[in-house]
Parts: C-alpha cells; sequence; structure tokens
C-alpha cells in the first residue's frame, strides 16, 4: 500500500468516525428535542395547575370572606334578638310587679273592707241585744 493509499484509508476512517458522531448528535438533539417537548407540556400542565390552584385558593377567599360577612350579620342579629329578648323580659317582670303590687292593694282593701263589715255586724248585734233587752225590760215593767 501507498502512502496516499494508506492516508486514504485513515481519511475514510476519520470521516466514518465523524459520520458516526454526526449521527450520535444528530440523535442526541432529537432526543433533546424531545425532552424539551416534554418540558413544554410539563411546563403547560404546571401552569394549567397553577391557575387552577389560583382559582380555588380565590374561590376559598370569597367562601371564608362571605361567611365571615354571614358571621357578621349573625352575630348582629343575636345580639339584637338578645337585646329584644332582655327587654321584653324586663318588660314582663315590670308588668308582673304591678299586677303583684295592684293585688296586693286589692288584698288589702278587702281585709279593711272584711274589718269593717265586722264592726259593722257587731254593732248591729249590740244593737239587736240592745234592742232586745230593752223590749224585754218593758215587757216586764208592763
Amino acid at each position: 500500500e501507498t502512502m496516499r493509499e494508506i492516508q486514504m484509508k485513515h481519511d475514510r476512517e476519520i470521516i466514518s468516525v465523524e459520520d458516526k458522531n454526526i449521527e450520535l448528535l444528530q440523535s442526541m438533539d432529537s432526543q433533546a428535542s424531545l425532552l424539551i417537548e416534554s418540558f413544554k407540556s410539563l411546563d403547560t400542565d404546571s401552569a394549567r395547575t397553577i391557575s387552577s390552584l389560583s382559582t380555588l385558593i380565590g374561590e376559598k377567599d370569597e367562601a371564608l370572606s362571605e361567611l365571615s360577612h354571614f358571621n357578621d350579620i349573625n352575630d348582629c342579629a343575636n345580639r339584637k334578638l338578645l337585646t329584644h329578648a332582655h327587654k321584653k323580659h324586663e318588660e314582663e317582670i315590670r308588668e308582673r310587679d304591678l299586677r303583684m303590687k295592684n293585688l296586693h292593694t286589692i288584698l288589702c282593701l278587702q281585709l279593711r273592707e272584711k274589718k269593717i263589715h265586722k264592726r259593722e255586724l257587731s254593732l248591729i248585734k249590740r244593737q239587736i241585744e240592745d234592742g232586745s233587752e230593752m223590749n224585754r225590760q218593758y215587757v216586764e215593767e208592763v
């Protein structure tokens, strides 16, 4: 073999190795492109998930705000109800006290009237007894 043939053989081997390297690089480039597409897809999915989570968090915050507002309204209504019940209870107590005072007054008046009737009856009995005694004395005298 001549030097030239050896050089050509050597050049062909180098070209063959470089061709294999080029094929390997192309294969790696293809795999890198697939990975990039996969990452883009994952990125899109992550963005959708983040968007969904953001929406859910917004809805949760809105629900909590509405619940807080409802609790505030409920607390206010409960305070008003308790105030009304307290006033109503105090009014009922005042009315009951007034009825008790009136009943006491009525009972005192009835007792006084009863005493007056007893005195009147006592007086009438004495008058009857005195009248009977006078009649007896009159009958005895006659």
